[in-house]
This record gives structure tokens, sequence and C-alpha cells, in this order.
């Protein structure tokens, strides 16, 4: 992802979706950007870095870097890591 492309913030209700989109004579990285969703003028663009992730045990836990929940219980991140690796 170039730096456009891993400006824009993270939201669950994406208003965009974006692509990289390596670029070889150049060998230069670009963001394609499309709206998933009516904007009007003063609207904050948003995707979902998790985008696809249907299982909600998986979602909570792969989004943890965008949110302020924490995870300090070592029993849940065993329980993750068994569970991602047994249904990815």
């Amino acid at each position: 992802m170039d730096e456009f492309g891993s400006s824009i913030r993270h939201n669950r209700k994406a208003t965009v979706e974006l692509k990289p989109f390596w670029y070889l004579p150049s060998k230069t990285m670009f963001s394609i950007m499309w709206p998933i969703s009516d904007l009007k003028k003063g609207d904050e663009i948003t995707r979902d870095y998790v985008y696809g992730l249907k299982d909600d045990f998986l979602r909570k836990y792969r989004s943890i870097p965008w949110n302020d929940e924490e995870i300090n219980d070592e029993l849940i991140c065993n329980k993750y890591f068994i569970y991602a690796y047994k249904y990815k």
C-alpha cells in the first residue's frame, strides 16, 4: 500500500474500497480507490482493513491495531491463534 492508501482510516462501515496496484514499468505503487456508498462533500473516506472477513471472532482480534481494545489475557490470545490456524 502506498502512502495515500495507508493514510485512510479504518472503519467497519467503509465508504470506499481500495486495492494496491504495482505499475511495473516505473516500479511505482499506486492505490486504486472507488466508492462503495454514496458520498457527499465533507464525508469522511474510510476503508475496512479486514475487508471480507465475516467471522466475528476473527474480525475482533484482527482489528485490534485499529481499535482501543486491549488483550491482556494469555488464554484468549492462545485461543485466537489456535482458532485462526484451524479455520483459516
